[in-house]
């Protein structure tokens, strides 16, 4: 298994259905905790949006990997939330790529999520 410090920041694109997003892998900037919180921007925001950059930070310092994404509409250039179903297909479809890329990692046990929207989207699709 690969160790914390061997962990690069990465930026992924998953297919949604016949739709793509793009979620970026950024590494805990601490000793890891062995928890990813999968970060999801609020309707009508972004996964650089103001609000994300430094709270992710914040998660980074003390031991958490942060996958910050972007949901369809946002990666297609809209404003416009998509329906609920959409947003949980997206997350669900986030979370098995986070689950399959650090599985090897030693530090990686389980993920979390966050931000309103992105809460709603994820409560279901994050069991373990």
């Amino acid at each position: 298994m690969k160790a914390a410090a061997e962990i690069e920041s990465k930026e992924w694109r998953i297919a949604v259905g016949s739709d793509e997003t793009i979620a970026r892998f950024e590494p805990a900037l601490a000793t890891p905790t062995g928890s990813v919180f999968v970060f999801a921007h609020g309707a009508g925001g972004h996964m650089d949006d103001r609000g994300m950059l430094p709270l992710a930070q914040q998660f980074r310092m003390r031991g958490m990997h942060v996958v910050r994404f972007n949901f369809l509409y946002r990666a297609k250039g809209t404003s416009a939330p998509d329906a609920m179903p959409k947003l949980k297909d997206c997350t669900a479809a986030v979370v098995a790529r986070v689950r399959e890329e650090l599985q090897h990692h030693a530090d990686h046990r389980r993920p979390l999520d966050g931000r309103p929207r992105g809460v709603d989207a994820g409560r279901r699709e994050i069991r373990l």
